[in-house]
């Protein structure tokens, strides 16, 4: 993996020389099963065109956010840490002018773990030739690529169900694999509701050429992920952030942060949350309506986690009208919570399986009706 990383490097220097180069594109969130999964499904393509001497396709796998934002991702820190691959070999997408290479026609887009892209980034969508994902599929019927799309626990399942039959991994990218998927369906708890057979099956198939101790592992990754004590309400509502798409210059700008390691009451405990989360939504993500959903394992991480979710934002009726539309659904089960600050709707969440690949379809949803 180092070797790649490094030729990726030299690549970027003189991406002029390409005739196409093939960016493997993760979601904007950029959480962990996004990095590895761009991370080792752009590995195979370079070993499959390293075959073909003189190619004159580059590979890149691309990290969606801005350099300064990695340290914010600390499960991600500490897992490329432990695998022992230096983030200076990583390539971000304020690294790489993905604009130049679409007008020049020489770009190609692979996209994993999502299927649409994010409103800036929207116009690229007819560079995309592939989609490896494992969310409700939101590409748009009239642009053919090649797709896989499956409802799995995590997209790192999809890439090594891939590639396990090539003979191409090894003990570093299996170790990467097997924790981003671990982290993803809280260790396969059935209780949590977020693994499916095929997840359990290509984590025994990784477990059986690579061993390691999975509990271990998901342990050590979930402590690293919930650190969060010493990030403040800006960056914890950047750190898992996704926009939601705007079908028109109507539709209004509404994002989702999951945030992890902190109850709902804990975060709205905070030293001026209500003017954080308000500038947040005004003057960083431009906003008219911000739903938080949060995370988190009173008893252990041996014990499902709890889930709630917060509407909030400065646009009164739509904080409102999503707040019932999302209270409505029998997918959430939502409780509303016992205190509620102003400007804020609050709730536990009664199904603790779903996750944002549910709620996002619904907010989207809704956005869509009022089309």
């Amino acid at each position: 993996m180092e070797d790649f990383l490094k030729h990726t490097k030299h690549c970027l220097l003189c991406l002029e020389q390409f005739q196409e180069v093939h960016v493997v594109l993760g979601n904007e969130a950029c959480d962990l099963d996004s990095m590895v999964s761009s991370l080792v499904y752009a590995f195979s393509f370079f070993k499959t065109l390293s075959s073909f001497p003189g190619s004159s396709v580059a590979v890149i796998p691309v990290f969606n956010m801005p350099q300064q934002d990695f340290g914010l991702r600390t499960e991600a820190l500490f897992l490329f840490g432990r695998c022992h691959i230096d983030p200076d070999l990583f390539t971000f997408n304020d690294d790489i002018e993905l604009q130049t290479l679409l007008d020049a026609k020489r770009l190609k887009l692979v996209l994993v773990d999502h299927n649409i892209l994010s409103q800036a980034q929207r116009h690229m969508d007819v560079a995309v030739v592939e989609i490896l994902d494992h969310h409700k599929d939101m590409w748009p019927s009239n642009l053919k690529v090649k797709k896989t799309i499956e409802l799995v626990g995590s997209c790192s399942t999809l890439v090594a169900e891939k590639l396990l039959p090539l003979e191409i991994l090894d003990s570093q990218m299996a170790y990467l694999l097997l924790g981003t998927i671990l982290l993803d369906t809280i260790n396969l708890d059935p209780r949590a509701g977020r693994s499916t057979h095929k997840d359990i099956e290509i984590v025994k198939q990784l477990q059986d050429k690579y061993p390691v101790d999975l509990d271990e592992l998901y342990t050590v990754l979930s402590q690293a992920k919930f650190d969060v004590a010493g990030l403040s309400t800006r960056d914890l509502l950047r750190k898992d952030y996704k926009a939601l798409p705007k079908h028109n210059y109507e539709t209004p700008a509404v994002g989702i942060s999951a945030l992890s390691g902190l109850s709902m009451g804990e975060f709205f405990s905070r030293d001026r949350v209500q003017d954080d989360i308000l500038v947040y939504c005004q003057t960083a993500a431009l906003l008219d309506v911000l739903v938080v959903m949060f995370v988190h394992f009173p008893d252990g991480y041996k014990e499902p986690p709890q889930r709630q979710i917060a509407v909030c934002g400065p646009c009164e009726d739509l904080r409102t009208n999503i707040a019932r539309y999302l209270q409505a659904s029998v997918e959430l089960q939502l409780i509303e919570y016992s205190e509620c600050p102003q400007d804020c709707f609050l709730y536990d969440q009664g199904n603790i399986t779903a996750t944002r690949k549910v709620v996002f379809p619904l907010v989207n949803d809704f956005l869509q009706s009022q089309l």
